[in-house]
């Protein structure tokens, strides 16, 4: 005879973590306790495992970390450490023998911050932007290069203690903000050239002149004639002249000639190609026969590149062209005043005053649905409208003043919504804020039911300091944080938002002291993390352990008396008999399965994984007999457990062992009904 009881399934997978309800109210399916697992196709598995890509560890903590693609078959993964200095591997995890590409950055926190842009041209690099702690000016890393330098033109009022913090891209400008000196001031580069902040001039520090003579060959004539003394460029030797160095391409040099030539004089222009002087022919030529203003003009070159020392003359990180005159002037040519320009750049790169008025300042900026979102401490968010392709009409106007972003590094974008860790401890969604008109209503860990259990679990000293990424392979929204107990970033809480009500859980076998994207050999962007002892891991990859060492997987179901399958049930006395587990073979392992009932711990159940369609070992009216490839079944007996409600923890804390659990079936009489023998 069959089993007479009820038997109900708990299918798992389909809710979170829910903490804040009473245990009275929880769903049959939501999860007390869930610490390092995953919603896998309607299961809950233990979470995959993580593995070091350096195998020695840098100099100190690292604080941030970049995929970066200097071309599309180049990857190479930059770590900044808290030391002040920046590491770039050679594409496996051997960061250079250890060997910092730049150094002397001096303490850097984890409000680092990395962008790509350059390429404005075909002919153009593409370029790595770094932005640090705002005492070190922005550092741009050109290709697959190994020299990170200072960013070539920046605003005029940037200097030590005053740098821009943070940066993004946007209407293929780059914008930076979050100065000491300018917090609410939001800066723009040009769009032919995102390290120019200045606009066509480039100023006098961004260029140099030299001058040919055959006396003293390629003398630096710079100071003098940013001093505005006379200084001659042409003598009345063949084959004298000068040479013009810009720290950017240029294609205008503007000559106030105060000493005019006279003769018949013919003069041949080069440009500098990275190894020889190559010809080129000006669109407009300089006329040195008359005092006065005048110009040279001409198309920059596409094989222009910049100096190495072997054009003899200059800085080495400079474009330069010469010219000479092969035929000289009967009188010298002499000027007061010169000027380097690029055309092509804006005049004047705009810039915004945000509401100056409001908030602490800028801390960081997003951009979503083609506008461009600013975040400000502690409160406010602001919107700045560039689609117009006139930059006179685009418009800056406020959002919200209702909540800021808890640090710069706090925001995501997730399917069509953006995601802001806030300053009140929680996330927020503005899709749902937009939708129903109130802040609340957007609180995400609000709405999911654990945000009191967040706040126990999470100390929100680290909060500022919150990183987060967006993994679109698994649809998971991960943050970083500390723990309540420590100062250590030793979890990240995890938002599965692959069903229209986000799943919580939360992972604590890592210590993500900052977390990226990295694209692995099949082309998919995973998690990556650095640690406060100089190794990156790679999260997410074929093993149950963390670089060798075990960490428990586990989640726990809420205590449930049935009421809500069957209203007669709740509250009343129950015999459990039977805990039946639907699951996936993961190996030759066991994972392991707590009963609690009524809040008291009863026994702990083994179930042994199992391959193949074969019998395997089993007591009667205990075991199932083994299941097929794809699922298995097997029960178990439950021993001394009467009582009301009942819930179940299901865990593994052994390396390189797992599970993949689909559902938990559970047997039980009321306390005046029967068992009765027979097959089951």
């Amino acid at each position: 005879m069959g089993y007479s009881g009820f038997t109900v399934p708990i299918v798992l997978g389909q809710t979170g973590l829910i903490t804040d309800d009473p245990i009275s109210s929880l769903p049959i399916n939501a999860l007390s306790k869930a610490n390092n697992i995953s919603f896998q196709n309607g299961r809950l598995s233990k979470s995959l495992g993580c593995s070091k890509l350096n195998s020695t560890a840098l100099s100190s903590d690292i604080v941030a970390l970049f995929d970066w693609w200097p071309t599309s078959a180049l990857q190479r993964t930059i770590a900044l450490t808290d030391d002040g200095k920046m590491f770039r591997d050679t594409g496996d995890g051997t960061f250079t023998t250890q060997t910092a590409i730049t150094s002397g950055l001096g303490a850097i926190t984890t409000d680092a911050h990395f962008v790509t842009a350059g390429q404005e041209s075909a002919s153009r690099s593409k370029k790595l932007f770094t932005f640090t702690n705002g005492v070190n000016q922005i550092k741009v890393l050109t290709a697959d290069g190994t020299t990170n330098v200072n960013i070539a033109l920046p605003s005029a009022d940037w200097a030590t203690g005053n740098y821009p913090t943070f940066g993004i891209q946007y209407q293929n400008r780059i914008f930076v903000m979050g100065g000491a000196s300018n917090k609410h001031q939001l800066y723009s580069s040009t769009i032919s050239d995102h390290e120019n902040f200045v606009g066509t001039n480039f100023g006098n520090s961004r260029w140099e002149l030299w001058s040919r003579i055959a006396a003293t060959p390629n003398v630096d004539r710079t100071a003098t004639i940013q001093a505005g003394t006379a200084t001659t460029i042409y003598t009345t030797t063949n084959n004298d002249g000068y040479l013009a160095y810009g720290v950017n391409p240029f294609n205008k040099i503007t000559f106030v000639v105060s000493q005019a030539s006279t003769g018949a004089p013919v003069y041949t222009y080069e440009y500098w190609n990275g190894s020889a002087w190559t010809a080129f022919t000006p669109t407009t030529l300089p006329d040195f026969t008359a005092t006065g203003t005048t110009s040279l003009i001409f198309t920059a070159p596409s094989a222009w590149a910049v100096g190495d020392g072997t054009e003899v003359g200059g800085s080495v990180l400079y474009y330069a062209i010469r010219a000479l005159a092969t035929t000289a002037p009967a009188t010298a040519v002499q000027i007061t005043s010169m000027t380097v320009i690029n055309t092509s750049y804006d005049s004047t790169p705009p810039t915004f005053s945000v509401f100056p008025g409001e908030a602490d300042g800028i801390l960081s900026a997003y951009v979503y649905r083609g506008l461009l979102f600013i975040f400000k401490k502690p409160f406010g968010i602001y919107v700045l409208d560039g689609r117009d392709p006139s930059t006179s009409n685009w418009t800056l106007a406020r959002y919200s003043d209702a909540f800021g972003v808890a640090g710069p590094h706090s925001i995501l974008q997730i399917l069509g919504d953006l995601v802001a860790g806030n300053s009140n401890g929680s996330y927020t969604s503005l899709q749902a804020s937009d939708k129903f008109g109130d802040f609340n209503a957007g609180d995400i860990l609000q709405n999911a039911k654990v945000e009191e259990y967040i706040r126990d679990q999470f100390n929100f000293t680290g909060i500022p300091y919150s990183q987060c990424v967006y993994y679109p392979e698994k649809k998971i929204a991960l943050f970083t944080g500390q723990s309540s107990s420590t100062l250590t970033r030793d979890r990240i809480l995890a938002i599965d938002v692959a069903r229209d009500n986000p799943r919580i859980s939360i992972i604590t076998k890592d210590s993500p002291n900052c977390l990226a994207l990295r694209k692995d050999s099949q082309g998919i962007s995973r998690p990556m993390y650095g640690d406060a002892y100089g190794f990156v891991y790679l999260m997410d990859q074929a093993t149950y352990n963390v670089a060798g060492t075990s960490f428990l997987g586990e989640f726990q179901t809420a205590y449930t008396d049935f009421g809500q399958v069957d209203q007669s049930l709740a509250g009343k006395n129950k015999i459990f008999d039977f805990l039946e587990v639907n699951y996936v073979p993961t190996g030759n392992n066991n994972f392991y399965i707590d009963v609690h009932v009524d809040g008291e711990f009863r026994q702990t159940l083994t179930f042994t994984q199992s391959y193949g369609t074969g019998l395997g070992s089993f007591e009667l009216d205990e075991d199932s007999l083994a299941g097929d490839p794809v699922g298995n079944r097997n029960r178990k007996q439950l021993k001394s457990c009467t009582g009301n409600k009942i819930s179940f923890r299901v865990y593994n804390n052994s390396s390189n062992e797992a599970f993949q659990v689909e559902r938990l079936i559970v047997s039980f009489r009321l306390s005046a009904e029967q068992i009765y023998s027979g097959q089951v």
